[in-house]
């Protein structure tokens, strides 16, 4: 096996992932209350994962240690963002399969 099990992201793409979330996802999510303690997790994430990746020009030359620790952090970042986000559609979806579902009965 001559590739890495951890596929990080180019650095770029991430400081340009937390640098737009920085300034938008968060803008937009502070003006709800509804988000106030995502909000506040997601930028002590997105200002952790910064602090991380600041230290280097290329992320597969870290320690196998370092990429693991960047690795979950990214992964609990997505993680929050689709729980914030997918929060809905996934009510939406059970809505609507028991809606279907009382349909057939009839």
């Amino acid at each position: 096996m001559t590739e890495s099990i951890l596929a990080l992201p180019e650095l770029k793409e991430i400081q340009d992932l937390l640098k737009m979330t920085k300034k938008d996802l968060l803008g937009d999510l502070s003006k709800d209350p509804e988000f106030a303690e995502e909000t506040k997790v997601l930028n002590q994430l997105v200002t952790i994962i910064q602090d991380k990746i600041s230290k280097t020009n290329n992320l597969n030359s870290l320690p196998v240690k370092d990429q693991i620790d960047i690795a979950a952090h990214l992964n609990f970042f997505h993680t929050l963002l689709e729980e914030i986000f997918a929060g809905e559609e996934d009510f939406d979806e059970e809505e609507f399969e028991d809606e279907e579902f009382e349909e057939e009965e009839r």
